[in-house]
């Protein structure tokens, strides 16, 4: 993950940076920097929807929590 895409730059801050730090940069990112419609997978209950930007970051295992952790984060702003 490079500097210019991280969600550190342009998501709300000290939780993404406390998880970033906590954790360590996430096996997958999925990001959406501009937003706007947006395809949901079946799991998330299909069909198309609107949203802020976002980023989904996927860690294959997290000690003391478990296997494929997905943390979203959204920037509202």
């Amino acid at each position: 993950m490079s500097t210019s895409t991280s969600p550190l730059e342009y998501l709300a801050g000290g939780q993404t940076r406390r998880i970033y730090i906590m954790w360590g940069p996430a096996d997958e990112i999925e990001s959406h920097p501009a937003g706007g419609s947006y395809d949901r997978p079946a799991e998330e209950g299909g069909g198309e929807t609107s949203t802020y930007p976002f980023e989904d970051w996927r860690y294959r295992y997290l000690e003391g929590i478990g296997e494929n952790v997905i943390l979203e984060f959204v920037d509202r702003q």
